[in-house]
């Protein structure tokens, strides 16, 4: 009887890995990296959580070209356009003519004009209405 050699693979842990490159201006590989496929993922989420503090501070300046108010509104640049063309909405023109600039503040006031009150709201603002008649009108009312 020939014997058997087994081998246990449970403690081997495979992972996948990236090797990488470190070349000079002549062509000469100066270094070579492996890195886990596990570790590049948590780099990709921490570039885009870069990316998107980048686009935030972006957003946070005071003046705002077209394309700020495009992101920041949410709205298309055509409208933006068109309310601009209304006069709908605050903004300034380059000594120039040609670019158009807006306040953040001026912008964000634009958004917030026309409030619309909950259902909560309406009913309280009706029943204080109600209370303020005096009792004097009410009666003469009923007869």
């Amino acid at each position: 009887m020939a014997k058997t050699n087994t081998m246990s693979n449970k403690n081997i842990d495979y992972y996948r890995e990236f090797r990488f490159s470190i070349i000079d201006e002549n062509g000469n590989t100066l270094s070579m990296i492996a890195v886990p496929e596990n570790l590049l993922l948590s780099m990709n989420d921490s570039i885009e959580e870069l990316r998107s503090t980048l686009s935030e501070m972006k957003t946070a300046k005071d003046i705002l070209t077209m394309d700020d108010v495009v992101s920041l509104t949410g709205l298309s640049k055509s409208y933006v356009y068109k309310i601009v063309s209304r006069r709908e909405i605050p903004y300034y023109k380059s000594s120039g003519g040609k670019t158009t600039y807006f306040k953040r503040e001026d912008v964000e006031k634009w958004m917030l004009a026309t409030r619309c009150s909950s259902v909560d709201e309406i009913e309280s603002m009706a029943a204080a209405h109600s209370l303020k008649k005096p009792l004097s009108t009410i009666n003469r009312q009923k007869r």
